[in-house]
């Protein structure tokens, strides 16, 4: 109907002639001789246009139609975009806990093998403290010993210079072990005094020589004889205790 309205509208228009006398074949009944159908009534151009109502109604159900489809298009349209954009959405947030979960694994892994290397090391230094604590039991009671041979040692000289004859008693049993055979007794020169005064006490069984010797330490004494020699001072018989203990 729309495109019959578009050809009469193009149709050039028509001439008004009020008073002008019909021609011999429009008459109706010559028009019947001659074998022509009557010619139609003119049409109206409004009647041409398709402006009546049942136009104008089909008119509105075509725009309808176009606007419910182009709705329809449009809610299909965002739903595809919101379906594509819940997608992405749904593969970036498996990214991120793909992501996540590789990192964690990964943190674990070095977590567990500085822990085996801590453990280890761990391990390797109870190992060395097992035997440094044996080495420090025995280093501490070497320095106890020491300590209290250095504090013997310290008695025994405040001895000497307090007691005299402890160089006598020294030098009497040294002298016991070469019995019958002649000795020199080497002694400090503080000892050598008191010694030569008391030499009877030596009880010596043969002929003594005492010498004065700065190298012999006070309380101590050197017997020396052909059969051999006796170290008697009070250092070299501290070291012999020393290395007996140690």
């Amino acid at each position: 109907m729309l495109m019959s309205a578009r050809l009469f509208k193009t149709a050039a228009p028509v001439e008004f002639m009020p008073f002008t006398l019909p021609n011999q074949w429009e008459l109706p009944g010559l028009q019947a001789e001659a074998g022509f159908a009557p010619a139609p009534e003119p049409r109206s151009e409004d009647d041409a246009v398709g402006s009546g109502p049942e136009s104008r109604l089909v008119s509105e159900v075509i725009i309808q139609q176009a606007r419910a489809e182009a709705a329809q298009l449009s809610a299909e349209a965002a739903q595809l975009v919101a379906e594509a954009r819940a997608r992405v959405a749904q593969i970036e947030q498996q990214a991120r806990e793909s992501g996540l979960a590789e990192a964690r694994t990964a943190f674990q892994l070095e977590v567990n093998a500085a822990a085996d290397e801590l453990r280890q090391q761990l391990a390797t230094t109870l190992d060395e403290l097992a035997g440094l604590r044996s080495v420090i039991a025995a280093q501490l009671e070497a320095e106890m010993v020491r300590l209290a041979l250095e504090i013997a040692r310290k008695v025994v000289q405040r001895e000497v210079t307090v007691d005299p004859d402890i160089p006598i008693a020294l030098a009497r049993l040294a002298l016991q072990r070469f019995h019958r055979t002649d000795a020199k007794v080497r002694l400090h020169p503080d000892d050598y005094e008191y010694v030569n005064r008391h030499q009877a006490a030596l009880n010596a069984q043969s002929a003594i020589q005492l010498i004065a010797d700065p190298s012999v330490g006070r309380g101590g004494c050197i017997v020396q004889t052909e059969r051999g020699e006796i170290d008697a001072r009070l250092e070299s018989q501290f070291a012999n205790i020393e290395r007996g203990i140690l």
